[in-house]
């Protein structure tokens, strides 16, 4: 059975084969394979597709394959084959006794070795046998017209496993044994993949021993999302062929993974979508209704009904009351009859065959069949050439039903016209037009600005002012700039000098020259100035607005125009209708007004476009940014399927920007605020002026001048509710309440102004915390410039941010100080990774900082979760008293010392177990000594809770006061990396570690076999994790040795292997529970339900490592780096949890606090927020089960190297 071929590609093992002359015999035999098959191969590759030869190792999960047999064989010689169960010209289906069921393959008559068959492995329990077959036969037609319809370089073939058992119960690896043997059987006219009941799991295990599997293994490209996004370009492109608006009704009937993404494109795109499903919750997607619950789906008024679930939903009956004009899905045999399908037509509904809808997997596959190397294909590269392939044959079979129908003698049957475009055999396969199609669809450019708010489109004005000849694109997701889901639409934003901040003051003053710049260049009137009033209460103190105490004083200090007063009473004289409170004060300036907003990004949009290279590309959202090997130029892949080469990228792409830095490993610490505004009409004769309220809690209301009697109101606030991570859980419908606060408030103030709302509207606001903009490069990519967190009042500086935005484009010296918008700012970064890489591949190295990837902090912020669910690591720093007090003696204090001494604590989480251990130490120094403590971890640390519990606002969970209750205890945190200096040289006493420094710096590989590098038995990424914990260990002790002082004391606890094999999770007692043993077991047992993807499983991999003694003594050898290692010991310690001293819950709580994020951050970025959140939740609701199962086997035993050292 040659296993030792089973390192190559299955193709590879073919050609292997028929290379091999002592195995020519076994090539007939055991393999029941023919020589065709390699002739195929090998006329393959002169028609100039991929070498299918070359001997590149296919990265392919050995977690759920557990048995090693080749089982590549034929059947056993008892197991009846029935070829003569339906024939007929097109198709054949033969049957297959199994142990638990009977196979059904459907092939078309053209199946060869040189032609093969191609289609998914379906799994039901049916009726009857005869319910089997037919099935077999109807979806093998339907897959023969598919692969004719793209010239896949496959023909139709479909297997149907009718199961004696129930589906859930069923041995899949029995199974899988038998279809090896069978699709053996068939000598490579056959290759299968997944389908209904088959799961990712399933097909890996099959690959391991049959080579006729095609199910894109090992890539990271989801088949399911490339159908989903091949029937939506077919539903885009019939809505356009029938002149739909873009907010078209559709029903998709079917919530699995194929349904869902089509659902999310459309609701993207702007459709209106209604889902169901069977299990009623699946069709609960964001923006669509869900109509489950609705017992007659016919009775739904829709535009275009999508079927996307079992085949044969549209019976007679439904025929006859479908109410729609068009059916486009990507079930397989949508119509349960022949008459069906006939009433439909007769009625005047179009139908798009699923064999041109439904095409995406298919399309993979040829991809996949036709390149070697398809692994390292970018997944959305993938899904915008399915889309692009469907779309255009969409639109050539629409075009042909118009001609049939206008011609007496054609056929107007829907089978025929998806004959007639059928692509010719001897014509390219689509897999093979994947180059041809990347060529024909890139476009090379200067400058590439994602988003077309203000930021972007004065970027382009700037640079088309600044560098004319510079080619650029701008790329916005919506119909036009400024488009109403973004934060820079509407009919008016505030300009004004009035700012309790001078730097704000000035940057104003020298943004309205260029604003009249920009008028006198466009011809439009864009600034309207009608004065500014500041009223309300004085005490508010310094709010995102600013003050009026503040504003006054800059005003004054400036010697600009304004008037004040002092009183409500001068108010309501100067103010007509004006009703304020006897407490209010106010200011007005004059020179104040309001931007036209949207007419402002148009008209900057389309003088750039005049006077410069540039162009303005609409409906176009961003899927993907990357970086190829080698190269510094950025590639940008939209929706509409264009791909942007380019030098420099600028992301202005409002509240998206962190879905599109996401892309580049880079996440800003920003949130989206829901921003309510609205229209009231004007009270007749009314002249309502430009003002803004300042109150406390929450008293943040503004207002425009009049026009044709209606005026814009709106708040400057949003409810803790109303503010997101992301766009991802917006909600632009407005919220009644928040209006009627809004009404509540016109009332009582402006009572004689405004009368009845006319309509309300929320918008995203990106808010940062400190409410300072983002206009910087990105650290890791020099030539990505990027504007974020306009905090709502970004929009008056407008022309001035472009040129700014324009000049660290152009490497020059941006106009004003940008130092503070820098996004190097403490906090403003909560991810920076490396450039993103051409491709993805999973078992690819990745070179990425650890930061933001393998260490997150797992809890709500300021909860203290890590304290409370790792008691554990109380007793590990305590239990360093001796060697701290050992350190503390060395320091050699005089009795009556009275100086600061200075302790660092790295790798501190919320700190919480060190906080014994501080007053613990401050207790050994003399009594006149004071303590001062700075505690390090990376920028997304949540030292919110680290302050809490210091000020003792939450309680640690073991008997300590908080560090506040000491006075002579002062504490500070650095938000930096252990692996770089963070202090100072010679300005540290002692500095200690604890539980930390066993995370690496970056990853340095990922294995396939195993979660953790204590099980992996991959002896090449072993060894690379080995060379980066040395050069880590290194590195970090080089900088601790920098900034402790001479004589300066050491103490390290750190996670390690000790010299009898025993590290966290694994006492080295047989019989117990290995902890990674337990989560391989259930990460494996989600892959094999389909719950993750295979590329998923191969990406969790924990970027951390457990040093031995020899390789924790090294660096301290020879004292080179001028450190002394003074002792090492092992030392043990218990799982307060585990063996039944606590609950499941508490065991899977210690461990989740640090492990959650290596798991999270490996699903795909396909997947939302909450879909990884409810995947993560599953596999530790497992590992819970599997605890409570044998509680007395589990336990996070600690084991710690612990160090004492001193610097020479």
């Amino acid at each position: 059975h040659l296993p030792h071929l089973r390192a190559w590609p299955n193709r590879v093992v073919l050609k292997k084969l028929v290379e091999m002359s002592t195995c020519t015999s076994m090539l007939s035999t055991s393999m029941g394979l023919v020589s065709a098959q390699a002739s195929s191969l090998s006329s393959r590759q002169s028609a100039g597709l991929a070498d299918l030869t070359t001997n590149k190792i296919k990265h392919v999960s050995k977690r759920s394959a557990t048995s090693t047999q080749c089982i590549a064989t034929p059947p056993p010689k008892d197991s009846e084959s029935k070829d003569d169960a339906t024939t007929k010209s097109e198709s054949i289906v033969k049957s297959f006794d199994m142990d638990e069921g009977t196979l059904y393959m459907g092939m078309s008559t053209e199946c060869s070795a040189d032609w093969p068959g191609n289609g998914g492995l379906r799994v039901r329990s049916y009726d009857s046998e005869a319910d089997a077959e037919r099935e077999a036969k109807a979806l093998c037609d339907a897959m023969t017209l598919k692969h004719a319809a793209y010239n896949t370089g496959f023909t139709g073939a479909k297997l149907v496993f009718d199961s004696k058992v129930d589906v859930s119960n069923l041995d899949k690896e029995r199974l899988m044994d038998e279809v090896a043997r069978t699709l053996a059987s068939q000598a490579g006219r056959v290759y299968t993949g997944c389908d209904i009941n088959t799961t990712d799991g399933d097909m890996i295990y099959l690959d391991r021993i049959s080579p006729f599997v095609l199910a894109g293994i090992g890539s990271t490209v989801d088949t399911n999302k490339a159908t989903a996004d091949g029937t939506y370009a077919a539903v885009v492109r019939t809505a356009e062929k029938l002149g739909l608006p873009k907010d078209f009704k559709v029903f998709i009937q079917g919530s699995g993974k194929v349904g869902t993404f089509l659902a999310e494109s459309l609701v993207e795109y702007g459709a209106t979508v209604y889902t169901s499903d069977v299990v009623t919750e699946r069709a609960d997607i964001k923006g669509c209704t869900n109509v489950s619950d609705v017992e007659d789906f016919t009775t739904l008024e829709m535009d275009i009904f999508s079927p996307c679930a079992t085949a044969g939903v549209v019976t007679e009956e439904v025929a006859t009351k479908l109410k729609c004009k068009a059916i486009v899905g990507a079930a397989n045999v949508p119509f349960q009859t022949e008459l069906a399908r006939t009433l439909t037509q007769d009625r005047g509904i179009w139908f798009v065959p699923e064999y041109i809808t439904s095409a995406g997997a298919i399309i993979v596959d040829s991809l996949e069949w036709c390149h070697d190397d398809w692994n390292n294909l970018r997944p959305s590269v993938a899904y915008a050439f399915c889309y692009d392939m469907v779309y255009a044959k969409v639109g050539e079979y629409l075009d042909m039903c118009d001609e049939a129908a206008g011609d007496p003698n054609a056929s107007q049957d829907w089978d025929d016209v998806t004959v007639a475009v059928c692509e010719p055999r001897e014509s390219t396969p689509v897999g093979s037009k994947l180059h041809s199609w990347l060529d024909e669809s890139t476009e090379t450019v200067d400058v590439l600005v994602i988003g077309g708010g203000m930021a972007g489109t004065a970027a382009a004005y700037q640079l088309s002012e600044m560098a004319p000849g510079k080619k650029g694109v701008v790329l916005e997701a919506g119909e036009e700039p400024a488009h109403k889901k973004g934060s820079s639409y509407g009919d008016s934003r505030m300009f004004r000098q009035m700012y309790s901040d001078e730097f704000f003051s000035n940057l104003q003053s020298e943004s309205l020259k260029l604003w009249h710049e920009l008028e006198a260049k466009s011809g439009s009137k864009l600034l309207d100035v009608n004065g500014l009033l500041f009223y309300g209460e004085a005490d508010t103190g310094e709010t995102v607005e600013g003050s009026i105490p503040g504003a006054l004083e800059v005003m004054q200090r400036r010697n600009l125009p304004h008037e004040f007063y002092d009183e409500a009473a001068g108010l309501a004289d100067r103010f007509d209708r004006m009703r304020p409170d006897e407490k209010h004060i106010g200011l007005f300036e004059q020179t104040a007004g309001s931007v036209r907003s949207s007419l402002a990004c148009q008209e900057m949009m389309r003088v750039a476009t005049e006077q410069g290279a540039w162009d303005l590309k609409c409906n176009s959202r961003v899927v993907d940014v990357w970086q190829q090997e080698g190269s510094d130029k950025y590639h940008v892949l939209t929706t509409s399927g264009t791909r942007y080469i380019t030098d420099k990228l600028v992301v202005a792409a409002g509240a998206w920007t962190n879905d599109i830095l996401k892309h580049l490993d880079t996440e800003l610490d920003v949130e989206v605020w829901r921003v309510h505004w609205g229209h009231y009409k004007l009270k007749e004769g009314a002249q309502s002026p430009q003002w803004f309220h300042f109150g406390k809690d929450d008293g943040l209301f503004y207002g425009f001048p009049g026009e044709d009697g209606v005026a814009k109101v709106g708040v400057d606030f949003s409810p803790e509710k109303d503010r997101f991570k992301s766009m991802e859980d917006f909600e632009y419908e407005a919220d009644e309440d928040l209006a009627q606060q809004i009404d509540g408030f016109l009332g009582e103030q402006w009572g004689e102004m405004y009368g009845d709302r006319v309509d309300m509207v929320a918008s995203p606001y990106t808010m940062s915390k400190d409410a300072m903009f983002v206009l910087d490069t990105l650290p890791n990519h020099p030539n990505v410039s990027v504007f974020s967190a306009g905090n709502g009042r970004a929009f008056k500086f407008g022309p001035m941010l472009g040129r700014a935005l324009a000049s660290l484009v152009l490497g020059e010296k941006p106009p004003f100080d940008i130092a503070p918008m820098s996004v190097k700012r403490p906090g403003m970064l909560k991810r920076c990774g490396a450039a993103a890489s051409a491709a993805a591949p999973a078992g690819a190295e990745e070179d990425v900082d650890a930061f933001g990837r393998a260490h997150v902090p797992f809890g709500e912020t300021g909860a203290a979760t890590y304290s409370k669910l790792t008691v554990g690591c109380f007793d590990v720093v305590m239990n360093t008293v001796d060697m701290v007090s050992e350190g503390v003696k060395s320091l050699a204090l005089p009795e009556d010392s009275n100086r600061t001494v200075r302790m660092a604590d790295f790798g501190c989480a919320d700190a919480g177990p060190e906080m014994p251990l501080v007053h613990k130490l401050k207790s050994m120094l003399p009594p006149k000594c004071q303590l001062e403590v700075c505690f390090e971890d990376q920028p997304n640390n949540d030292f919110n809770s680290l302050f809490f519990l210091a000020l003792g606002l939450e309680e640690l969970p073991v008997p300590s006061p908080p560090l506040s209750a000491d006075p002579d205890i002062f504490f500070t945190a650095v938000g930096r990396s252990f692996f770089e200096q963070c202090l100072p040289n010679e300005s540290v006493d002692i500095c200690t570690s604890f539980t930390a420094v066993h995370w690496l710096s970056k990853l340095p590989a990922t294995l396939k076999d195993s979660v953790h590098h204590t099980l992996s038995g991959d002896a090449a990424g072993a060894e690379k994790f080995a060379a980066q914990a040395a050069s880590d260990w290194e590195l970090l002790l080089g900088h601790r040795a920098a900034e402790l002082c001479t004589g300066g004391q050491g103490v390290i606890a750190t996670l390690a292997k000790d010299p009898q094999g025993r590290y966290l999770g694994w006492n080295g007692v047989e019989g117990t529970a290995n902890m990674y043993g337990e989560l391989n077991k259930c990460w494996d047992a989600m892959l094999a339900d389909g719950l993750i993807t295979a590329a998923e499983h191969e990406s969790a991999t924990f970027c951390n490592y457990y040093r031995t003694e020899e390789e924790l003594r090294a660096p301290f050898e020879g004292e080179r780096l001028g450190l002394r290692l003074r002792k090492l010991e092992w030392r043990p310690i218990q799982c307060p949890f585990g063996r039944e001293q606590g609950t499941p819950e508490e065991v899977v709580g210690t461990v989740r606090t640090w492990s959650n994020s290596t798991f999270e951050s490996a699903l795909g970025d396909n997947r939302s927020g909450s879909e990884k959140k409810k995947l993560v939740d599953h596999l530790y609701d497992r590992y819970r089960q599997a605890i409570a199962a044998e509680p007395h086997l589990h336990a996070m035993d600690y084991m710690h190297a612990y160090l004492h050292f001193e610097k020479c």
